[in-house]
């Protein structure tokens, strides 16, 4: 902050002046975004990570879409599609024993594609695989399987020295184009050890 003052300021004006600029507080920022004109780069300072998404057609989601879960906890959704909050354990799809955001997944379509990012305590499982798309690929990174809309994966990994999960969803007529941004947008989230609480 900086204070002009005239040169025939008086003392009563300085000091006015002075308990204004004491009087502002900046809200503490802990979620923000920056863009290059084709990816936007969210940083969360609340759950530690960084992720960068094309801006034409992906969006992250403005909620958490599973709320009822307590853990493992959704930290990061992103999909090409309006995705909808879960109100209850018991509705939407859950193609395995998971419940990571069932409505988004019964409202992905076969074009679109979903990754969502959830952690929990320490998992037992390998470090970060070297590039997300290896898993589907055929590395074995955790359990896969199919929908009639839609393959997914669900990959546990330990970085930065916390246990998550990430779980992607590519609808089966999905452009290559969204399947290459669905991996590259895994493989760009950076975690910090430790996120502000």
């Amino acid at each position: 902050m900086i204070e002009w003052h005239g040169p025939d300021v008086s003392d009563e004006d300085r000091a006015a002046a002075e308990r204004l600029a004491d009087s502002v507080r900046l809200a503490d920022i802990d979620r923000w975004t920056e863009t290059d004109g084709e990816r936007t780069t969210l940083h969360d300072e609340e759950h530690g990570f960084t992720v960068t998404y094309p801006n034409d057609g992906w969006q992250v989601a403005a909620k958490n879409l599973t709320p009822w879960l307590t853990s493992p906890q959704e930290i990061l959704s992103v999909g090409t599609f309006d995705m909808p909050v879960s109100q209850d354990p018991e509705d939407g799809l859950r193609p395995f024993d998971a419940p990571a955001a069932p409505a988004a997944l019964q409202a992905l379509g076969p074009s679109d594609a979903f990754v969502t990012v959830q952690e929990s305590g320490p998992v037992e499982s390998d470090d970060r695989p070297t590039a997300f798309e290896s898993c589907a690929d055929g590395e074995r990174c955790g359990p896969t399987g199919s929908t009639d809309n839609f393959s997914w994966w669900w990959i546990p990994f330990r970085d930065a020295g916390r246990g998550l999960y990430l779980l992607a969803a590519i609808g089966n007529d999905a452009s290559p184009e969204v399947v290459d941004q669905a991996w590259a947008m895994a493989d760009s989230l950076r975690f910090l050890a430790s996120p502000a609480a």
